[in-house]
């Protein structure tokens, strides 16, 4: 890869929200990479915080699977900091549609949408097995400012799950687990028994050592609801 830092945009024309299918194979990313949803003209971040309720961000840029032998994760990030923000992320399975496993990964998530339809309004069909999985590594999931929010809706697993040590130097703030876009509707998480928001859990010595779920201000707090999820 090259050195230095790197950025993709997007300018796909037409209106959106445009699918890009994946193959067999996640993105690999081994960083320092910002990936950008937002640059795709017709987008736009939301601008609502916490106290305000739901999102208003307009997500042109939505990955899936394809719909046989598609790839079971769309980030598999190994190394380096990662910025993901923007992006649409529905139909992965069992690996979590980010997969976190470098040692000394540092990965942002901000902005994006997990499970749900590119509006929000609606679990993604087929629904996602879960969202977010740490395997080793450091995540920022949301944070104070409205531009940093995330949705994670839907999923027949967990919308997040730390695995081991991961948990540590872990920050989850700002963000909606279980409801719509607009904070009013429950679409739920574990949808197929023994999911969870937030699953924290260690086959071996245990480190959730600074590991923050929301915080002492009002634009740190994280939203989460239940709700019955379609059958399958």
């Amino acid at each position: 890869s090259a050195v230095g830092s790197d950025t993709i945009v997007f300018a796909i024309p037409g209106t959106g929200p445009h699918v890009i299918a994946l193959q067999s194979s996640a993105l690999d990313a081994d960083g320092p990479l910002t990936l950008d949803g937002y640059t795709q003209p017709g987008s736009s971040p939301n601008g609502l915080s916490p106290p305000q309720g739901g999102l208003d961000a307009v997500l042109a840029i939505v990955l899936v699977p394809t719909t046989s032998a598609g790839a079971s994760s769309a980030f598999i990030l190994n190394a380096g900091e990662v910025t993901i923000r923007g992006l649409a992320m529905s139909g992965f399975g069992q690996s979590g549609a980010v997969q976190i496993s470098g040692a000394t990964t540092v990965v942002r998530i901000e902005g994006c949408y997990f499970g749900t339809t590119a509006d929000g309004t609606a679990v993604s069909s087929p629904a996602q097995r879960n969202g977010i999985v740490v395997n080793a590594g450091r995540l920022q999931l949301g944070g104070t400012q409205p531009a940093q929010r995330n949705l994670l809706s839907g999923h027949l697993g967990d919308a997040l799950l730390l695995r081991t040590n991961a948990a540590a130097n872990t920050t989850i703030e700002g963000n909606l687990f279980g409801t719509d876009a607009a904070g009013r509707v429950g679409l739920g998480n574990g949808g197929s028994g023994g999911g969870f928001a937030i699953n924290v859990t260690a086959s071996g010595p245990f480190n959730a050592r600074d590991l923050r779920i929301g915080g002492p201000h009002a634009d740190a707090r994280n939203v989460f609801a239940d709700g019955a999820l379609p059958a399958i």
